[in-house]
């Protein structure tokens, strides 16, 4: 719990002491200290959880749930590289705030798509479809937020990834 407040209030840190330049993608914001605990912390913790839902929740046995839970980790070969690739576009055009909102827009469709979950759950279809599309949401908002670490300390990258990787796992013990 206190890592996704800390996650939160660290994310509207950076989105409230950002600062762009419509000429140049590169300029250094003043960042809060870890733009992403909830993104990585979500992901690990359906991957734990989409199994046991869907069989408990469907009826259907412990290899189908299985096989279609493996959906929601499948879709990391291609969406992270997304996240990055948006987080990138959005930089060109409009600089850090770009990358910003594309964050906090992917993040918020997330949240809505958890919402949309809980009125599908009488059909193992829509079930699917939503979580497809969850898990866009999900892993995207990972690769954005590796599009944002870079600039939060130009001199301590490393560390700044390193703890963005661990705040994710260590978020996803807790909960």
């Amino acid at each position: 719990m206190v890592l996704v407040v800390f996650g939160r209030v660290c994310f509207f840190g950076v989105c409230a002491s950002s600062y762009s330049s419509p000429v140049r993608a590169t300029t250094t914001p003043r960042l809060g200290k870890k733009p992403d605990v909830n993104n990585k912390q979500q992901q690990q913790t359906v991957d734990n959880v989409i199994t046991t839902y869907l069989y408990d929740q469907f009826g259907v046995s412990l290899a189908i749930a299985g096989m279609l839970g493996s959906v929601f980790g499948m879709m990391n070969l291609f969406t992270r590289a997304l996240g990055g690739i948006v987080s990138d576009l959005c930089a060109r055009r409009w600089g850090m705030r770009g990358r910003l909102w594309a964050m906090w827009t992917v993040q918020t469709a997330g949240a809505v798509l958890c919402g949309v979950l809980y009125f599908t759950s009488n059909s193992l279809g829509a079930t699917m479809a939503v979580i497809v599309v969850f898990s866009v949401a999900c892993q995207m908002s990972c690769g954005l937020s590796f599009g944002i670490v870079p600039f939060v300390s130009k001199r301590a990258t490393g560390l700044v990834s390193g703890f963005t990787g661990a705040g994710g796992n260590a978020g996803a013990a807790v909960t």
